[in-house]
């Protein structure tokens, strides 16, 4: 957020997992976020977390997936990562654990990468898995993000507009993952990047140039005075 500018407001966070406080905003909430996952941002503090254990997940993909690398993000500690990520996929501090020691009982999230796989291979490998109680989505890499039974970037975007007191009407939306689909049908106008699947393009009602010709700002350059 430093890097963009961004020294006030709110944000969600972990596809609708957590809602913080920015800048400004902080002062009308109470509960810190631990100094151990601040990573040079303003003042922040947390809304409200939403969290599960993973146990279940994290050994059923170790078994059906070996190759996989798991990422955790508990609420009030360090990401903890089975192996390291490719470069420049994740930010922040994280801590390398035995996947035995992955498992966190207030994780807001699970993040599994597979590198050597294709978008549609782990497609078809996770429908396999059955992951019937949590919510999940893969990304436009082998990427999947697990978090939270009824969570969404859109249920945490419905949350935040309720406190700003702001009309869906008034909201646009831009992605390019799985977990933006709930969140580009949500917003009044849903934008998906160039980049973007089909599927995941068919949730939105338009769609812009891909991340490395810079489509977000495409769309703000359009809409921002």
């Amino acid at each position: 957020m430093t890097k963009l500018g961004l020294a006030n407001g709110l944000a969600v966070c972990s596809n609708g997992a957590i809602l913080l406080a920015v800048g400004t905003y902080t002062q009308h909430y109470q509960q810190e976020v631990s100094p151990q996952i601040k990573h040079d941002t303003p003042p922040v503090k947390l809304i409200s977390a939403t969290t599960f254990n993973p146990a279940n997940e994290i050994a059923l993909i170790h078994q059906k997936i070996p190759q996989a690398i798991m990422a955790v993000e508990p609420v009030a500690d360090i990401r903890r990562v089975s192996k390291e990520f490719p470069p420049g996929e994740l930010s922040g501090k994280s801590l390398v654990v035995p996947v035995s020691q992955l498992a966190h009982k207030e994780a807001c999230r699970l993040t599994v990468r597979v590198p050597d796989m294709s978008v549609e291979e782990l497609f078809h490998k996770v429908e396999e898995l059955g992951l019937h109680s949590v919510e999940y989505a893969i990304g436009y890499t082998a990427w999947l993000d697990i978090y939270p039974p009824g969570l969404s970037k859109a249920t945490g975007l419905t949350e935040l507009a309720r406190i700003l007191k702001v009309d869906t009407q008034n909201t646009v939306s831009i992605g390019d993952s799985g977990n933006d689909c709930e969140m580009l049908q949500w917003a009044k106008l849903g934008v998906a990047m160039g980049n973007a699947p089909q599927y995941v393009a068919s949730y939105a009602q338009a769609r812009t140039e891909s991340v490395d010709k810079d489509g977000a700002a495409v769309v703000l350059e359009k809409l921002l005075p």
